[in-house]
């Protein structure tokens, strides 16, 4: 992309780009960079669609211990802004104030269920790597939690620091169980009930 050549080409001291070939598969993505990963560092681990502040990376170095605990934050999620705006006009309410407040029950929810976000010590991530033998949307991250939790303490606590931005969801190439799963996420963060029912009027 744009962003990661621009960034590249400024040779920075602590900047790499590492090529993958093949088609995008997230587990095999981060399986790379876990053995990329140096083991005196943190490695985090984050999702594209995510906006993420300076005090977010400050808890995963006070969270993390290597040979001890690995993190997994909570995240919040927004609800799809058109739904959002539905609840702001109905109560008279500024909708970015919605939208951009973490705790908002008519802007968002905790994402408790996900664990796509993590941070972990760089000598941890090179003994613990994700499954590759998931494919497509989903699956892969529980999976890894899980594997975690057996080496590992997991931490996991509501972060206000890291938010997921709502963007629209194609279920439609995923097949088998997870195509459930991902019609039910995409669902599930579409909006609060009174959106639901206001969309409905």
């Amino acid at each position: 992309s744009k962003i990661i050549r621009t960034y590249a080409n400024r040779k920075l001291k602590h900047y790499k780009v590492i090529n993958v070939n093949g088609i995008f598969q997230r587990s095999i993505g981060c399986n790379v960079l876990h053995k990329h990963s140096r083991m005196d560092s943190i490695l985090t681990v984050l999702d594209v669609d995510m906006r993420v502040q300076t005090l977010y990376f400050q808890r995963s170095i006070s969270f993390v211990t290597s040979e001890l605990s690995i993190y997994f934050p909570i995240v919040w999620s927004t609800f799809n802004p058109k739904n959002v705006k539905l609840v702001a006009k109905f109560r008279s309410e500024d909708e970015k104030n919605m939208l951009n407040v973490v705790g908002s029950t008519q802007g968002g929810k905790w994402r408790v269920w996900g664990a796509g976000n993590y941070a972990i010590s760089g000598k941890d991530a090179k003994m613990i790597l994700l499954n590759e033998h998931f494919k497509g949307w989903g699956g892969e991250d529980i999976d890894f939690l899980s594997k975690s939790s057996i080496k590992l303490n997991v931490i996991r606590a509501r972060d206000p620091y890291i938010v997921h931005t709502w963007h629209s969801k194609d279920c439609t190439t995923i097949k088998g169980p997870m195509k459930l799963s991902c019609i039910g996420s995409m669902a599930e963060y579409e909006g609060s009930a009174l959106s639901l029912v206001l969309d409905r009027k």
